[in-house]
C-alpha cells in the first residue's frame, strides 16, 4: 500500500520531530513547506497569499490528501484550501478566524470571559483621554488581537503602563501583522468583521483566578472528542510568566466535568460558524469555587503536547487522529494510562543575544526539548510573560518527579539564571 501524501503547512521544529516519530510512520510521506514565519506569528517578509498559491500548486503536483497545520495563522491557510479541494477535510474560514482573533472570540462566542474592549491603534492620539473613558478597572492586559504563544503581551497597572504598552504595540506589532490583512480581507465579509482593515489590540481585564487550565479536544465530521485537561501554572514571582502545564489535570471532578460542559458548548458554537475536522483548544480561567471563564480558543492541535499524548495516554497521538479525520475515519477516542507528564518553559527576562542567555550545544543533547530562537538573535523587547527561550517535555510516574527533572533541566542550560523566574 502506497503511503499517503501528506503536506505540513509553516511547520515548526517540533512538527518534523512529531512526524519523525509518529507511530506506523511506514503509512505517511510528510512534505513540509517552510514559511518565514515566527512562531508568535509575527513576520515581516511572508506574503500569505503568495504562499498560498504555492500550497495550491504543490497540492496538485504531489497529489496531496491531507493538510496538516498546527499553528494559529497556518489554521486558516487550512480552512481555505479545504474549501477550494473537495478531497480536503477542515474548517471554514470564519470559524478558524474565530478562533485567532480573540476580540471576536469574546464578541461571537456567548460565554463568561473577562470584561475587554479594542483599541483601534490608527485612530488614538490623545491617548491619555483614550484610556480614561475605557470602562475596565486596572490592571489591563494588553495583547495582539491576532498574536500567538502569549506574544506581546503587556500587564498595565496604570494609565501610564496603558499608554506605553500601546506605544509599543503601535510601532512593532503593526508592522509585523500587516501581512494578514490581503489574505482576511479576500476570504472574508469586511462588513460582518470590519476590524480586520484596522490596526488593533485587545484591553482585557486581568483575571486573578488561581487556576488556568485548557481543554483540549477535535471535532470529526460534527462529533466532538476529547482529549483531556491540562493545569496551567504560572511563578507566584511573576504570576504573568507562564511556567509549565501539566497533564491530566488535578482539579476536582466536579471541576473537570464543567470543564468538559463549558468547552462542549463553546465548540458547539464553533460548530455553526463551520468548524469541523480539525483540533481546537480552549484555555479557561478556573476560580477557587469553580467558577470558569474563558481566556481564548486555539483551532489547531497543540504540537508540544504530542509527546506527553502518545505516553500518557492509550490511542492518544493527535496527529494520527488529525490524518484519520481528514481521510473520512472517526479517531480513536483516548483513555489516560496512569502516567503524567509536563510541558515546562525556559523563559528569561533579560535582554542579550541568545547564545549568551542559553547553552545550545547542551540543549542538542536532549530529544524531548524544542529550542524557539537562534543563537544569535538579539532579544531586545522583553513582555510581561518573558522571552521563552525552549519548551521542554517531561513525562514520569509523579508530579513531584517531572518538576525536580524540569528545575535541574533549566538550571542546566541557562546561563543567566538570575533573569528568569523561580517560586
Amino acid at each position: 500500500m502506497e503511503p499517503i501524501p501528506i503536506l505540513v503547512i509553516c511547520p515548526r521544529k517540533i512538527d518534523y520531530l512529531n512526524c519523525q516519530t509518529i507511530p506506523e510512520a511506514e503509512k505517511y510521506e510528510f512534505h513540509f513547506l517552510d514559511a518565514p514565519l515566527k512562531l508568535s506569528g509575527f513576520s515581516q517578509d511572508f506574503d500569505m497569499m503568495k504562499y498560498l498559491e504555492e500550497c495550491r500548486q504543490y497540492i496538485k503536483q504531489h497529489d496531496i490528501k491531507v493538510v496538516l497545520a498546527t499553528r494559529d495563522i497556518p489554521s486558516l491557510l487550512q480552512a481555505q484550501l479545504s474549501q477550494e479541494f473537495a478531497h480536503l477535510r477542515g474548517p471554514s474560514i470564519e470559524s478558524s478566524f474565530l478562533c485567532l482573533h480573540k476580540y471576536y472570540t469574546h464578541q461571537k462566542i456567548d460565554f463568561p470571559s473577562s470584561q475587554y474592549a479594542i483599541c483601534l491603534l490608527e485612530k488614538k492620539n490623545n491617548l491619555f483621554e483614550y484610556i480614561q473613558e475605557i470602562d475596565i478597572p486596572f490592571p489591563w492586559m494588553m495583547k495582539p488581537c491576532t498574536g500567538a504563544c502569549s506574544s506581546s503581551i503587556f500587564k498595565a497597572n496604570n494609565v501610564q503602563e496603558a499608554i506605553d504598552g500601546i506605544a509599543f504595540h503601535k510601532e512593532f506589532v503593526v508592522d509585523n501583522l500587516n501581512y494578514l490583512k490581503p489574505f482576511l480581507e479576500a476570504y472574508l465579509d469586511t462588513n460582518k468583521y470590519p476590524l480586520i482593515r484596522s490596526n488593533s489590540i485587545l484591553l482585557e481585564e486581568y483575571i486573578d483566578f488561581p487556576q488556568k487550565c485548557c481543554v483540549d479536544g477535535c471535532v470529526s465530521n460534527g462529533e466532538i472528542l476529547i482529549w483531556g485537561i491540562s493545569d496551567g501554572h504560572y511563578y507566584s514571582t511573576k504570576p504573568e510568566c507562564f511556567a509549565d502545564y501539566t497533564f491530566p489535570s488535578t482539579l476536582p471532578l466536579y471541576i473537570q466535568e464543567k470543564l468538559h460542559q463549558g468547552y462542549k458548548k463553546i465548540v458547539e458554537i464553533l460548530i455553526e460558524y463551520g468548524f469541523d475536522n480539525q483540533f481546537v483548544d480552549v484555555e479557561f480561567f478556573v476560580s477557587d469555587k469553580g467558577e470558569i471563564k474563558v481566556m481564548e480558543i486555539n483551532g489547531r492541535m497543540i504540537p508540544i503536547s504530542a509527546s506527553l499524548y502518545r505516553q500518557c495516554l492509550n490511542q492518544g497521538d493527535p496527529y494520527t487522529a488529525i490524518i484519520s479525520i481528514a481521510m473520512g475515519s472517526r479517531p480513536k477516542t483516548p483513555t489516560l494510562n496512569g502516567l503524567v507528564g509536563g510541558i515546562f518553559y525556559i523563559t528569561t527576562f533579560a535582554k542579550d543575544i541568545a547564545k549568551n542567555l542559553f547553552d545550545f550545544e547542551l540543549a542538542s543533547q536532549f530529544s524531548n526539548l524544542e529550542i524557539r530562537v537562534s543563537p544569535e538573535l538579539e532579544i531586545t523587547e522583553i513582555s510581561a510573560s518573558g522571552f521563552t527561550l525552549a519548551t521542554v517535555n517531561l513525562v514520569g510516574n509523579s508530579y513531584a518527579e517531572i518538576h525536580e527533572q524540569a528545575n535541574n533541566i533549566r538550571r542546566e542550560l541557562l546561563k543567566q539564571p538570575k533573569f528568569s523566574s523561580w517560586n
